[in-house]
């Protein structure tokens, strides 16, 4: 999910949130996959993200002004249980809800599309049927954004939340808070499916160095599973974010900012993913337990990533346990503070996202 922005007026904005931009991001993985698998494999090595110890907030008054600084220092930050069970357990409803209830909002001939699927259409609880190519997460992301995902009843009750709010409002110092409707992220178990996992390496950043050079966008995402070295999840590069200006100047990025664009792929051999530059800190994978939200910064480099980065999964064969069920779903959204130019003024409630155990 993207996160909140609060207008700065020292700088100029066109008023806009940088909003996660699909079309650009497919361009670029469609890309990947015509370049040499072996730049591509040292590639995805050299960017593995560590898996270590952080500190991470809860949502008491201290704990939130230390998770804020945290925040202004590393460019990313977790804050505990702002989800509780009983939240969690509803959010998932929501999700399957909005899954399964696809094909009624769609108009679709649900006995055609059923014929059609053979498997039938995704549904709860039974992993045969996500095979399907009708499965709306782009397989190569996990993202969803597409059939309402933004202003589904699921997203809207991430959102609102009471200490998602509470963090957000904490962050810019305001309750006045907007929110951008981007959709959510989940992982399906690839472990005895290969082909179910999602890209290992597409580090971005969601802003424009040119047009927006200060921070504009807190970018978040709400845990439903806890993710772990095992799911994988949010990847950042601590730190990025003091460099956001080297880092959109590098090579032939720094053409590519002038048609206003706040999307931007780090091409490999970009110092910030190079570890032989002397700038270079390893990415790291933002772990954190189900409930917990993810904040970072929009000029942090980030991506998500699939679990078990290196380790190849078994084969597949007639004894193998069936797999288990996918995180929920990644919930992306932003939110940001004071008024939008062109958009209508404050969102009903405050922003997040909530992802599973994944976002990008």
């Amino acid at each position: 999910m993207h996160g909140q922005r609060k207008h700065h007026h020292q700088h100029q904005q066109d008023g806009s949130a940088p909003a996660f931009d699909h079309a650009a991001c497919m361009r670029y993985l469609h890309a990947y996959d015509k370049k040499t698998s072996q730049t591509e494999e040292k590639h995805q090595v050299l960017t593995a993200p560590e898996v270590v110890e952080f500190p991470s907030f809860d949502c008491s008054k201290p704990g939130l002004h230390a998770g804020k600084a945290y925040l202004e220092q590393h460019g990313y930050a977790v804050f505990t249980n702002v989800l509780s069970k009983e939240e969690i357990e509803k959010a998932e409803e929501l999700f399957w809800d909005y899954i399964e209830g696809i094909p009624e909002r769609m108009g679709m001939d649900l006995k055609a599309l059923q014929e059609y699927l053979q498997g039938g259409w995704p549904r709860r609880g039974e992993p045969s049927t996500w095979d399907t190519k009708f499965w709306p997460a782009d397989p190569k992301t996990g993202i969803i954004w597409r059939y309402g995902a933004g202003q589904s009843p699921f997203s809207w009750y991430i959102r609102t939340r009471p200490k998602v709010k509470a963090v957000f409002s904490a962050i810019w110092e305001t309750d006045d808070l907007l929110t951008s409707f981007d959709g959510f992220n989940v992982f399906r178990p690839w472990q005895n499916k290969p082909e179910w996992r999602t890209q290992p390496s597409w580090y971005h950043l969601d802003q424009n160095a040119v047009t927006k050079p200060g921070f504009e966008c807190a970018q978040g995402l709400v845990a439903l599973t806890a993710a772990t070295g095992a799911t994988g999840g949010l990847a950042v590069v601590p730190g990025s974010h003091r460099r956001f200006a080297a880092h959109s100047a590098w090579g032939e990025l720094a053409a590519r900012q002038k048609n206003h664009r706040d999307f931007l792929v780090l091409p490999p051999g970009h110092p910030a993913l190079d570890p032989a530059h002397k700038d270079y800190v390893r990415p790291r994978l933002v772990t954190c337990g189900a409930g917990d939200l993810c904040l970072w910064d929009s000029r942090t480099v980030h991506c998500n990533v699939p679990g078990q980065w290196r380790r190849r999964p078994p084969p597949c064969s007639a004894t193998s346990p069936p797999p288990p069920p996918p995180p929920p779903a990644a919930a992306r959204g932003a939110a940001r503070a004071g008024e939008e130019k062109g958009e209508g003024g404050p969102a009903p409630s405050v922003p997040a996202a909530a992802p599973p155990a994944a976002a990008a």
